[in-house]
């Protein structure tokens, strides 16, 4: 079929493995045997994968249910290695093809739609050193939903190389690839190397990607555009016959070489090693990174990122928990290079274990503005020494160094506000989709809005106000609560991720549903998720999904709330008495006094005590209330065990007009209270649920031979019958006009 296809064709391709078995790139079946056989895209023609072979549109694929591959295994006989880094010596593919896919010479108007792409191995000579997954030269082909998984070079590019090509990449991933380059630093791209070349990546994966240099992504002489790319567990390997590493080996996750405009926008690197940069490596130079995630990378300087004889630019970055053993934990900075750092994060990162020192930033010639740098920076303006405050460091497993870690900053940071508009560059990627190229980065890491403030913030996020409801970590929450968001300007739909596992609710995906995806591509800012149960503490996730045609998602943060106890304190009562003395009054029974964590002290002017006995306490509510207990601390004085001031032989009633009273059945003798400091209440009333605004106590005797009654204090709770809590609160203001109330 893709012989004979022309311009305008679309070649729909069914589950299975296919291999290119015969020059010309058709179809094939195991056993081809010819090595340079390889599929060949071509100018104006369609390739998609994902089909089951009963669609009737494109739009009915699905790639991650259908998979089709395309894999250079030519005898079906590949043995599967955990590692990327034993592809090289693996006898089973010494017979596979040099490149799975070709794209050389063709424009853009050629697609590769939908596919995983295996099995390559370009251990040959020249050329056919490099590319194991897919080569290209001088091409601009369009590659959408690719899988790049296992593939080897023995020079550059185990999963794609792309010389003197423009290639638009979108949602593709490079995973378990391998380039085994041997001897030259300009060489490697253990998932992909460019030379010459300026293509587009946009929500590109990089993951457990092996090299002797530039574990993910090698850009030599290139200036590449990278927006929402992820890179993460990428790695330098030790070459063959070495004891251990050259000085050439570095960029765990991306190498820039000699390239001049390189764009790194909105991206994350995670986990990624290398002896020199464990991120990103920058050498003769000059690459910007702007609103960029820096977290546990690890080398030997340049934890986070190191660049030698360059010019690099940082923008709203976050570098955090990243390590080096000599300089530079989160940034290295040698080689006469001279770093610009603005609006940016360094914090926690490390030289062994120490945070002090050059563990955040190593080198020379840095020049930092309007950062956050643990242990300060005094070379530059607006620069602060004050911890960050982010959302939740160490997740909701409460380790730190995992993936659930949240590097977003909260509503007290010192960060908020603290940044410099004028240093964030012109939107020439247009991140917004907007048109507007000439407006500054309107975007953060989330793609939220960029400035919610005055000042935007320091950091790869921007501090979101609590337009979500309930807001992170509120209290007292109504069990039918209706979760409300205000989303990002550019988002169709939501995914709303909802449950009582926090860990559960940070990882979970479409993909992965781990039981708390509890709505999918709705249009709507709001969700109900039922009746709750009474104190217990949930947590909530919002994703927004952009629209056609990348339907990117802009992963929410985990927020969680407790829901309001079956029954409240009732706080408004006043409370009246048949007599009192001077100063131990009925009010000290309901004002908290002599009380310290519910626990009472002996002193007589907290407590009320009356002139006679039998003596009466009235207490009155603002309004009727479904009453469930009332808790008594007893008359507590230094001397109650000798006189007993304390109440005894009580009769309690109820009443709805302070004219009708009933009797409450079933009231014992109180306790006696100890006496002593520390006295927690020792008498429960239970009041069923009866519904009153009035309670009057008559005391007819006390705990000893005192001539008068005494109580320390009272508690009266009830279940709620009232609206209360309203939100929006009374006099805010809202943007959104989804609100509910």
């Amino acid at each position: 079929a893709l012989a004979r296809a022309e311009v305008g064709d679309e070649i729909w391709v069914a589950a299975g493995q296919y291999m290119p078995s015969a020059p010309g790139g058709r179809f094939g079946v195991p056993g081809g045997g010819d090595r340079s056989a390889t599929f060949e895209l071509k100018s104006g023609v369609g390739i998609y994968g994902g089909f089951s072979g009963d669609e009737t549109s494109r739009a009915e694929r699905d790639p991650a249910v259908n998979e089709t591959m395309l894999s250079g295994d030519l005898d079906g006989n590949d043995k599967v290695h955990a590692q990327p880094s034993s592809l090289a010596d693996e006898p089973t593919r010494s017979d596979n093809s040099y490149h799975v896919v070709t794209g050389s010479n063709a424009d853009i108007t050629a697609v590769l739609d939908g596919f995983t792409i295996s099995g390559g191995h370009a251990n040959g000579s020249a050329d056919d050193g490099n590319g194991g997954g897919m080569t290209n030269c001088f091409g601009a082909a369009t590659i959408a939903h690719c899988i790049f998984d296992g593939n080897m070079a023995r020079n550059s590019g185990g999963g794609l190389y792309n010389e003197r090509g423009n290639l638009t990449l979108t949602d593709c991933t490079f995973q378990n690839n391998l380039s085994q380059q041997t001897s030259q630093w300009f060489l490697g791209g253990g998932g992909m190397y460019n030379l010459n070349a300026d293509p587009l990546l946009e929500n590109c994966a990089f993951r457990n990607n092996r090299a002797g240099n530039s574990g993910g992504l090698h850009n030599q002489d290139s200036s590449p555009t990278l927006i929402h790319c992820r890179f993460e567990g990428n790695e330098i390997i030790q070459l063959p016959g070495n004891s251990g590493y050259t000085y050439w080996q570095a960029g765990g996750g991306l190498s820039n070489v000699q390239s001049i405009g390189a764009m790194i926008l909105n991206c994350t690197f995670t986990d990624n090693q290398a002896p020199l940069g464990g991120g990103i490596y920058n050498a003769f130079g000059s690459p910007t990174m702007i609103n960029c995630l820096f977290t546990r990378n690890r080398a030997g300087t340049g934890g986070g990122l190191q660049s030698w004889a360059s010019s690099p630019t940082v923008v709203n970055c976050t570098f955090s928990e990243n390590s080096a053993r000599s300089q530079g934990g989160g940034l290295g900075s040698f080689g006469g290079s001279q770093t610009s750092i603005s609006n940016s994060i360094f914090w926690d990162n490390r030289l062994g274990t120490s945070t002090s020192g050059s563990a955040q930033l190593g080198g020379d010639n840095i020049t930092v503005a309007y950062s956050c740098v643990q242990g300060g920076w005094s070379n530059g303006e607006g620069n602060i020494d004050m911890d960050p405050l982010f959302l939740d460091p160490d997740g909701p497993d409460g380790l730190i160094g995992t993936l659930d870690d949240d590097f977003r900053i909260g509503n007290q940071s010192p960060c908020i506000d603290a940044g410099d508009d004028g240093a964030l560059p012109r939107d020439i990627a247009d991140l917004d989709g907007d048109g507007d190229t000439s407006e500054r980065i309107p975007l953060d890491l989330d793609g939220k809005r960029r400035s919610y403030g005055s000042w935007i913030d320091m950091g790869a996020y921007e501090y979101i106000p609590a337009n979500a409801f309930p807001i992170h970590q509120a209290t007292d929450i109504f069990r039918d609560v209706v979760l409300t968001w205000e989303s990002s300007e550019t988002p169709q739909t939501h995914d709303v991720y909802f449950g009582t596992s926090g860990d559960a609710v940070a990882v979970a995906d479409t993909a992965h549903p781990l039981d708390v995806l509890v709505s999918a591509g709705q249009a709507t800012a709001t969700f109900d998720p039922g009746r709750l149960e009474f104190e217990g503490t949930y947590y909530w996730r919002v994703d927004d999904i952009n629209g056609a045609p990348d339907f990117s998602v802009s992963r929410g943060i985990v927020w969680n709330f407790t829901v309001e106890a079956m029954v409240h304190p009732i706080t408004a009562v006043s409370a009246t008495a048949s007599s009192s003395l001077r100063r131990s009054l009925p009010e000290r029974t309901i004002d908290g006094s002599g009380l310290t964590d519910d626990l009472h002290g002996v002193s007589a002017k907290d407590m009320w005590i009356s002139a006679s006995i039998p003596a009466t306490i009235e207490y009155a509510f603002d309004q009727a209330n479904m009453l469930q207990e009332l808790w008594i601390w007893n008359s507590n004085q230094l001397i109650e065990s000798l006189v007993g001031f304390g109440a005894k032989d009580v009769v309690i009633e109820h009443s709805l007009d302070g004219e009708n009273w009933t009797v409450l059945e079933g009231v014992g003798p109180l306790v006696r209270a100890p006496g002593t400091r520390g006295y927690s209440h020792n008498n429960i009333i239970d009041f069923g649920g009866v519904l009153a605004q009035q309670v009057r106590v008559t005391i007819n005797s006390v705990q000893g031979i005192a001539p008068q009654a005494s109580l320390s204090e009272v508690r009266f709770h009830a279940t709620p019958i009232y609206a209360r809590n309203p939100h929006p609160a009374v006099g805010s203001n809202t943007d959104s006009t989804e609100v509910v109330l």
